[in-house]
């Protein structure tokens, strides 16, 4: 069995539905990644981040950082805390401009399972964004 690799996508939308996304990111968004999403994956473990956010136009830009959950190891009685890391400047899927896969060293190797907190910090031209695309990059063996 080789390592093989996939992305996850989950979309934030407003709670409220009444196109006040971006305020509840600056507040902090609460996502779960349900087990069920990865089922049959073994050794599952995140290579990174990217996201898009619907609608921005132009060079309209949304700056997130992301929460992981705590982790607990399946081989050692060790919890790995929650870390925070930034995914970079967020884009239309539609825009020109390549997103970054972010998240860096402190989310590698991380399981993406569980209560994720989604964060905006800074926008250009992002206030009336409806939907925020978080793509995780996972790498797993076929169960």
């Amino acid at each position: 069995m080789g390592e093989q690799q996939c992305v996850v996508r989950l979309t934030v939308e407003s709670r409220q539905g009444d196109g006040r996304l971006l305020q509840e990111l600056k507040d902090g968004y609460v996502l779960s990644f349900s087990p069920d999403l990865v089922a049959g994956m073994t050794q599952l473990h995140l290579i990174g981040m990217s996201a898009a956010a619907e609608p921005l136009a132009g060079d309209s830009w949304l700056g997130v950082k992301v929460a992981c959950p705590a982790q607990q190891l399946s081989t050692a009685d060790i919890t790995l805390p929650s870390v925070i890391a930034r995914v970079g400047r967020v884009s239309s899927s539609a825009s020109l401009n390549i997103r970054d896969v972010g998240g860096g060293r402190p989310l590698i190797n991380r399981s993406p399972i569980g209560d994720w907190t989604v964060q905006a910090i800074n926008q250009s031209g992002a206030d009336q964004i409806n939907r925020l695309h978080l793509d995780f990059h996972l790498a797993f063996l076929q169960g």
